[in-house]
């Protein structure tokens, strides 16, 4: 009896953590970069295979390091990745108004001063 009492428990403790990690609102998995507001993350590289095909690392503030491309989410406000350049990682966010009505609203995320390259600014 107790098996099974405990096979039941790790079953439902396993749905519950698939829940935490999918988002019902959006429809799809959160990336690990979701979890954190966008001022705690750093750029720490971009590279370029060719024009308009790039992608960055990206530091989150436990110290790991994240590849981040285009269609991609990042931030905690559904930020989804439009184009990636050599200086900047621009992003379209969604948030909610006092009225309830969704809006988006355009942003970049820099290189910080510790990982700039020369020719950025």
């Amino acid at each position: 009896m107790s098996l099974a009492r405990n096979r039941l428990f790790s079953a439902a403790l396993g749905a519950f953590a698939i829940a935490i990690i999918f988002d019902a609102r959006a429809s799809r998995w959160v990336g690990a970069l979701e979890q954190f507001d966008i001022v705690d993350l750093a750029v720490v590289s971009v590279h370029c295979r060719r024009v308009n095909d790039c992608y960055a690392n990206v530091l989150d503030p436990n110290g790991f390091v994240h590849h981040l491309s285009p269609g991609e989410f990042i931030g905690r406000n559904q930020g989804k990745v439009n184009k990636i350049e050599k200086c900047a990682i621009h992003f379209v966010e969604l948030y909610k108004n006092s009225d309830g009505v969704w809006y988006e609203k355009e942003n970049e995320l820099r290189f910080s001063d510790e990982y700039r390259p020369a020719g950025c600014p």
